[in-house]
């Protein structure tokens, strides 16, 4: 199960992996990643401590600025999550966990997002997910009220002012934010779990 922070550390990763292979500045990467997700510098000096501790990357940050050069553990590592992402099982869990866990993000900033395009916006690949996917992942989250949004005729339903309800903060308090793993939580017999909450999970 994936925290909160460990799923900011695999994202800041991924733009530093992602600046390596176009050849650009590793440093301004981090910079932007931090500016996008809406980070300060002391979380920024917090994710590349994580992911200095696993191996990942090299810190060598100076001037008060979060800098890190990645290792070749952390290119395998964002090659394994690529290699993952092919999978469609994979990806819509990765997605939903993305979503919901952003979504919370914002919550926490005091941030209320229009629609989850701005979450797309600040993908760090931004083809990483196709536009079916996210708005199907979308669809999803709201169909099991882990959010609510706002109904508009020419959009996919959940995609517009999308908010977390109570479900959907227990998602990311009791599960950091896996769907998936909520949701058979709640299928499993117990007072209060409705079997039939989950049947479709896998199959959207």
């Amino acid at each position: 199960m994936a925290t909160d922070i460990d799923q900011h550390a695999t994202d800041l990763l991924e733009a530093i992996y992602e600046a390596g292979r176009a050849g650009t500045d590793p440093d301004e990467a981090i910079s932007a990643y931090l500016q996008r997700a809406g980070h300060d510098v002391d979380c920024g000096f917090q994710l590349v401590d994580l992911l200095a501790s696993q191996g990942l990357v090299k810190p060598y940050s100076t001037f008060g600025t979060p800098r890190a050069m990645i290792t070749p553990a952390g290119i395998q590592a964002i090659r394994q999550l690529v290699a993952d992402r092919a999978d469609p099982k994979v990806r819509s869990a990765v997605l939903r966990t993305e979503m919901i866990t952003w979504l919370d993000a914002q919550e926490e900033q005091g941030v209320h997002p229009g629609s989850f395009q701005e979450f797309a916006d600040q993908l760090v690949s931004p083809l990483a997910f196709s536009e079916r996917e996210l708005r199907g992942a979308a669809e999803l989250l709201l169909r099991h009220s882990l959010i609510d949004a706002v109904h508009v005729e020419e959009f996919t339903e959940g995609w517009i002012a999308p908010r977390l309800t109570v479900e959907g903060r227990e998602c990311i308090t009791d599960c950091g934010g896996d769907v998936g793993e909520y949701l058979r939580d709640r299928r499993r017999p117990g007072p209060g779990n409705d079997s039939s909450l989950a049947d479709d999970i896998w199959s959207t």
